[in-house]
């Protein structure tokens, strides 16, 4: 990978690269002392899984087999190392990242995604989760070459992911075939309003196909949560009738997870610190898509909006949000980075190599 010419240049690059491996150093910290700093009830699913792993629990299909992941690589009995694959593959991925540009950004904006990612993944990815496997699902997104063979690879990763392991990403596999069509075109505005679009059509496919509430997901698993102290719970912002009432919720919790006021408004600085990195992360993803996307990068904004277009329908709580966010962090930072400086560098190749492929 290269780093620009030029002493000051030389000199931020080596600020930009300290940052990224003290941030790693300070993740695997939080894995090694992962009980001591954070709560328990962060990691229940994982307690979960491994229960399966070990045979002392049964769960549902999709449980099952994640447990059957662990189980077979031998980490049911591991729980450390299972903690440290976990992390260390989503470093690994990131640091694909790099290796996939081959040039230094320019600015911070890239950077302080990458470290965020690298410090979020240690709390959500370095133990037994299911989210932990969306690795393999980023890191095809980001190494697959653009044109229809490498979009047929990513779609065939997601729908594979959303059979084996967590049924919505069909949702998000279909949502992603239909915004690539528009996706080269997208501007910031248009990603808004795409976005947007994506979580009510979502909703109405729930209420036509299911006969439910739009909203029916979110609020069936918060009602077994009454009493319980989980301070990002969404809770419903409209009270209309249905059908109405559960759509219109769905797009205000997309609204609310790109800026999560409910979070920032709980009180303490704990839930102002999780609405800040929220709303940082998506402030800097939104920057640079306004500034134009290539095949590639195209590619994974396409995911992420789907993506973001699900959570809204499915997510109880803005942790959770933020959680199943995590694995899917590299691409934030590969379509910063490509906005920041890397892009021009590449752009005419990787577009010219997705005519041919295509």
């Amino acid at each position: 990978m290269r780093t620009p010419a030029g002493g000051a240049s030389d000199a931020a690059a080596i600020g930009q690269l300290a940052i990224f491996v003290v941030s790693v150093a300070l993740g695997y910290l939080v894995v090694l002392n992962r009980e001591t700093i954070v709560p328990d009830h962060f990691y229940a699913d994982g307690f979960f899984i491994q229960a399966i792993a070990l045979g002392t629990a049964d769960g549902d299909v999709k449980y099952t087999n994640t447990a059957a992941v662990y189980a077979a690589l031998g980490l049911a009995e591991n729980p450390l190392l299972a903690s440290l694959l976990g992390y260390t593959a989503a470093v690994v991925v990131l640091a694909a990242v790099w290796v996939q540009l081959r040039h230094w950004p320019r600015g911070w904006a890239a950077t302080a995604t990458t470290a965020l990612a690298v410090l979020l993944s240690a709390v959500y990815l370095g133990w037994y989760s299911k989210d932990v496997l969306v690795l393999a699902v980023a890191i095809v997104f980001l190494v697959a070459r653009p044109g229809r063979i490498g979009w047929l690879v990513c779609l065939a990763t997601s729908l594979a992911y959303a059979w084996l392991f967590r049924d919505y990403w069909f949702l998000v596999a279909a949502l992603f075939a239909g915004i690539s069509l528009v996706a080269r075109g997208l501007t910031l505005a248009r990603a808004i309003l795409v976005a947007l679009a994506a979580t009510a059509a979502a909703s109405i496919a729930i209420v036509v196909g299911l006969g439910a509430s739009a909203d029916a997901f979110r609020t069936g698993v918060n009602e077994s949560r009454i009493g319980m102290d989980v301070g990002t719970i969404i809770t419903p912002f409209v009270a209309l009738p249905e059908p109405l009432g559960g759509i219109v919720n769905n797009v205000l919790t997309l609204v609310a997870l790109w800026v999560p006021v409910p979070v920032a408004l709980s009180g303490g600085a704990y839930y102002l610190a999780i609405a800040a990195i929220i709303f940082a992360l998506w402030v800097l993803f939104a920057s640079a898509v306004r500034r134009g996307l290539d095949a590639r990068t195209a590619r994974a904004v396409a995911l992420v909006v789907s993506f973001v277009a699900v959570q809204a329908v499915f997510e109880p709580d803005y942790g959770s949000a933020l959680r199943h966010l995590t694995p899917l962090l590299p691409l934030f930072v590969w379509v910063i980075w490509r906005s920041r400086g890397a892009a021009r560098a590449v752009r005419v190749t990787e577009d010219s190599r997705a005519a041919s492929a295509g």
